[in-house]
């Protein structure tokens, strides 16, 4: 073999093993094997340290060189990317970089922030997703960043195809709001997952926001936004957050509050005079649950926010929620029809704007009344049997799409008052089935949004509710 040929060899051999090794590191490792395989870390570009990045196979070098490094390129710096910003692609330049067409918010000014990279190649898109995941998923140098059933099905969506995104809506205009998209988020056929997600708005001064459209998945089973203050931020992990630490959740967190929710797509218009109040520093949760019903074909889930904001100081009053749960055990035999009943009291006045019920696959019906003095059940303020908008009623209780009932002038409950919320179940199943997190598990729960004090539009007049419904067959 000539000296020639034996060099080659040993390179070939050296490149494979390097690989090797990377792969064998986890997700970070497969990264910059990604890399190293689309030409970036030779000597004619970052290899050499090409606009002030060094990248090669000591991986403890590359990601210092990476992990929340201010990028060279100002235009870039200006916008508050870094080179990779853990949860956020879309504000990690690196990834920009790469992305090339692959997703709509996240690409390059060419005019400010140069070329595409690779420079003279062409990554494929499932290795841009991959760099894009790991960085979704909280950039982690060690370990594996993301589920192996995420790579199965975001390598099968771009190898053979599948359920594609939603197509952007047109976001507000700037001096009127801004667009969060989140995603995409993956899934296998038939799987269900639950993911959670801190989002740094990077406030710096109070907003009020009047009105939030949001857009999701049809495959969507719900979407919760909470918002932290800066402490309970700091106390929650960058990137999403799974399964696995679910109970990481703002729903626990003592420095978090909702903001609101949604079982279906819904343009939330707040009353006027109503909006919700985010000081600086207010970093949101974002809480999808998603069911890919599909038994063939991977899912690519996303979501989008349009958010309609006013100057601060704008509002009269602060619109405020709260999820009101079942207190006691959810138990449902097989073939054994049950409902359950619970009352909640707020002890302060409030003047409610809208109200919503949630159920898994086994509810069959929930109404939620209003609560007189001397606990006795009065005027129903929601049936559960009617259709979405509360227009029609159905006749039965559509668990995905359930009613969810507004008050145009607010519906006042004194502290002397409160509700009685009822549902029934009936599991159709052959296992036993309480409290969960998934569609074959059960809840019982309530959204409500209102606002505390005096009601500053004209009351609605509890007579306005109907004491019963009666429905000619």
């Amino acid at each position: 073999m000539s000296k020639m040929l034996f060099k080659s060899f040993l390179s070939i051999l050296a490149f494979l093993f390097i690989n090797f090794q990377l792969s064998a590191q986890g997700t970070f490792g497969e990264v910059v094997s990604i890399m190293s395989n689309n030409g970036c870390a030779t000597s004619n570009c970052h290899g050499s340290g090409a606009g002030g990045l060094t990248l090669n196979d000591n991986l403890d070098e590359t990601y210092a060189n990476l992990f929340e490094i201010s990028p060279n390129n100002m235009a870039a710096l200006q916008k508050g990317d870094k080179l990779v910003t853990p949860g956020y692609p879309e504000r990690s330049f690196l990834y920009r970089k790469m992305n090339n067409g692959l997703y709509h918010d996240s690409e390059i000014d060419s005019a400010t922030e140069g070329q595409v990279m690779p420079i003279g190649g062409t990554m494929s898109d499932r290795d841009k997703e991959y760099i894009r995941q790991w960085i979704l998923y909280g950039a982690k140098k060690n370990g594996t960043a993301f589920p192996q059933s995420v790579e199965n099905a975001f390598t099968e969506y771009h190898t053979d195809g599948g359920i594609g995104p939603l197509e952007k809506p047109e976001p507000p205009a700037p001096d009127e709001g801004f667009q969060i998209h989140f995603g995409s988020i993956f899934l296998e056929p038939g799987q269900e997952v639950e993911y959670l997600k801190k989002y740094d708005l990077n406030l710096t001064e109070e907003i009020e926001v009047t009105r939030i459209d949001l857009i999701m998945n049809d495959f969507s089973h719900h979407f919760i936004l909470y918002k932290y203050d800066a402490a309970g931020a700091n106390s929650v992990t960058e990137g999403l957050r799974g399964e696995d630490n679910i109970l990481e959740s703002a729903l626990l967190n003592d420095n978090s509050q909702l903001v609101t929710a949604w079982q279906d797509n819904k343009d939330f218009i707040l009353p006027e005079g109503t909006a919700y109040k985010w000081q600086p520093g207010t970093v949101l949760d974002l809480n999808y649950h998603i069911l890919n019903y599909d038994q063939v074909a991977p899912l690519a889930a996303d979501l989008y926010m349009n958010i309609y904001t006013q100057p601060a100081g704008t509002a009269e009053k602060e619109m405020q929620a709260e999820i009101i749960t079942y207190n006691g055990p959810l138990s449902l035999l097989p073939g054994n029809p049950i409902t359950y009943d619970d009352d909640h009291d707020w002890n302060q006045t409030i003047n409610l704007w809208n109200i919503t019920p949630h159920t898994h696959k086994y509810g069959t019906d929930y109404d939620i009344f209003y609560q007189n003095p001397d606990g006795s059940k009065g005027h129903v303020i929601l049936e559960g049997q009617f259709d979405t908008d509360y227009n029609v009623y159905t006749g039965y209780y559509d668990y995905e799409h359930p009613p969810i009932r507004f008050f145009d002038n607010l519906l006042e409950i004194t502290p002397d008052a409160g509700i009685i919320h009822e549902a029934s179940y009936e599991n159709t199943g052959s296992s036993f089935v309480t409290w969960g997190l998934t569609t074959d598990d059960e809840m019982m729960l309530l959204l409500a949004q209102y606002t505390v004090g005096d009601n500053h539009q004209d009351d609605m007049a509890l007579n306005d509710l109907q004491a019963a419904y009666c429905f000619n067959n």
